[in-house]
């Protein structure tokens, strides 16, 4: 019963800068006029709390205003620095240039001046070799966002050169493994092919026995054109038995074919020798 209870709340008092919720200046310029006066240009706010812009100048560089001299205020998107208004403008060195915004109650502290080199003996701007390789004038939202994409960009084009190459390997290997051993590149995720099986040949019609004879019969018809051979037959002289004379007397058998070879009359062979 002897607790007590102590409520607080944070305030936040900004008191690094007070100002720190105003938006920023974008877009700084800064262009010498005659090699006089400095010429400033910058991008207007799009914040409607913010009442007008300041200008501060410096031969140094500085991060917060209240290191450099405090030159006007104005509510346009330009201002030109003369020698009325800054008796210590030359020419012949480098100046740092803020702009930063404000508003009822407050002004933005925290800037980013910048610069604008000295004109040297010609009339000439001096450059400043340091600001172009300044890291920070590099490291800008943009520039991250684009060198972000060139490397994305190389990344996919090298993985698709690469994937191109592999898939052309694989298909002069496979092609010529098909070549040399006949092996077929089916995928992997269709099935084989069912191959039906071939038709049973057609049974022959039972040849007629009639069809038969009678090609023969036109086979042993056809005229070839041509003498047939004929094998030569051997001349049998057939034995005969002795015959008895006495008994084709008496037959008669010999007188008689001798009286009709004596009965024929030749007298006409005279006639014709």
């Amino acid at each position: 019963t002897d607790l007590t209870v102590v409520r607080a709340q944070s305030v936040d008092d900004n008191v690094t800068d007070p100002g720190n919720y105003l938006p920023s200046i974008e877009g700084i310029t800064l262009a010498w006029v005659e090699e006089r006066d400095i010429l400033v240009t910058w991008n207007h706010s799009n914040d409607l709390s913010v009442e007008g812009y300041q200008i501060h100048i410096s031969s140094t560089d500085f991060m917060d205003i209240s290191d450099a001299m405090f030159l006007d205020e104005t509510i346009a998107n330009s201002f030109v620095i003369s020698s009325q208004v800054f008796p210590d403008l030359v020419n012949t060195s480098d100046w740092f240039v803020s702009v930063t915004t404000f508003d009822d109650d407050e002004v933005r502290k925290t800037v980013d001046a910048k610069k604008i080199n000295s004109v040297d003996a010609s009339g000439q701007v001096t450059d400043d070799t340091s600001a172009g390789n300044d890291l920070e004038s590099l490291l800008t939202t943009p520039n991250l966002l684009a060198a972000g994409l060139v490397v994305v960009s190389l990344f996919l084009l090298l993985a698709i050169v690469r994937g191109r190459g592999r898939r052309s390997q694989k298909e002069k290997e496979w092609e010529l493994q098909t070549a040399t051993w006949g092996i077929s590149d089916d995928p992997w995720n269709s099935p084989p092919q069912s191959s039906a099986p071939p038709p049973p040949p057609t049974p022959a019609a039972p040849v007629q026995a009639d069809s038969l004879f009678r090609a023969a019969e036109r086979i042993d018809s056809q005229n070839i054109g041509r003498e047939q051979y004929n094998a030569p037959r051997p001349v049998m002289n057939p034995v005969r038995a002795p015959i008895d004379n006495d008994l084709l007397n008496d037959l008669n058998i010999g007188t008689s074919q001798q009286a009709s070879k004596s009965e024929i009359d030749t007298s006409f062979l005279d006639d014709l020798l």
